[in-house]
C-alpha cells in the first residue's frame, strides 16, 4: 500500500512478457522479490521481473534505478525477421504489425539507395539499424540511453551476417560517428 505506483507490462509477439513493478522505494522491495516465484508460478509466460525505484511525484513513469528480479534482464523481440531483445528501460514500438511494416519499408529504400554508410539517429533498441545490415553496408546507431545501447548490442551478438554494425551512446545532435554517412534514418524525426 502506498508502495506501488504501476505495473508496466510488455507483451512479446511470441506470447511472453517483461513486468515491471515502478516503486516510490526500497521499502517494499524484499517482499515484491519473494513473490516473484508465484508469480512466474501463475504465469509461465513472464521472462523478466524488474523493479524500478521511482521516489519523485513528477509525470514520468520511471525513476532512475531499476533492479533485477530474474535472472533475465532482456525480453525477445520478433519483429519482421529480425529479433531484438528489450530491456526494461528500453523504448519499443508498442504495436509490432505496425513497427514491421516501417523496418521493411525502410529497410526497401535503403537496399534502393545501396548506401556505403548508414547513420540510424535515435536508434533505441536499433530497430532501424538491425533491420537495414547486411554485409557490405556500415550502419552506425546512435542514442541517449545507454540501457537502449546495451539492449542493441545484446541482438546484434545473435546476428552473425549483420556486417558492420556499431551502437554508440551520445546525443545524436552532437555525436559524430567516425565515418560520414551516405544516408540517414532518424527516427522520431
Amino acid at each position: 500500500r502506498d508502495e506501488l505506483k504501476y505495473v508496466l507490462v510488455t507483451h512479446s509477439p511470441d506470447g511472453e512478457q517483461l513486468v515491471r513493478f515502478v516503486l516510490r522505494s526500497e521499502r517494499r522491495l524484499a517482499d515484491l522479490q519473494s513473490a516473484v516465484p508465484r508469480l512466474l508460478a501463475e504465469v509461465p509466460s513472464v521472462r523478466v521481473v524488474t523493479a524500478n525505484l521511482h521516489p519523485e511525484h513528477k509525470a514520468v513513469l520511471e525513476g532512475d534505478t531499476e533492479v533485477a528480479l530474474t535472472p533475465r534482464t532482456m525480453l525477445p523481440m520478433r519483429v519482421g525477421d529480425v529479433t531484438r531483445l528489450l530491456g526494461p528501460r528500453s523504448f519499443f514500438q508498442t504495436n509490432t504489425t505496425v513497427a514491421s511494416a516501417l523496418y521493411r519499408q525502410a529497410r526497401d529504400w535503403v537496399d534502393a539507395t545501396a548506401p556505403g554508410v548508414l547513420w540510424d539517429l535515435y536508434c533505441g533498441v536499433g530497430g532501424f539499424a538491425l533491420h537495414a545490415a547486411v554485409p557490405g553496408l556500415t550502419v552506425v546507431g546512435v542514442e541517449t540511453s545507454s540501457d537502449a545501447v546495451a539492449a542493441a548490442r545484446a541482438s546484434l551478438a545473435t546476428m552473425p551476417d549483420a556486417g558492420s554494425v556499431e551502437f554508440v551512446v551520445g546525443d545524436a545532435t552532437s555525436t559524430t560517428p567516425a565515418t560520414a554517412p551516405d544516408l540517414v534514418v532518424v527516427n522520431p524525426p
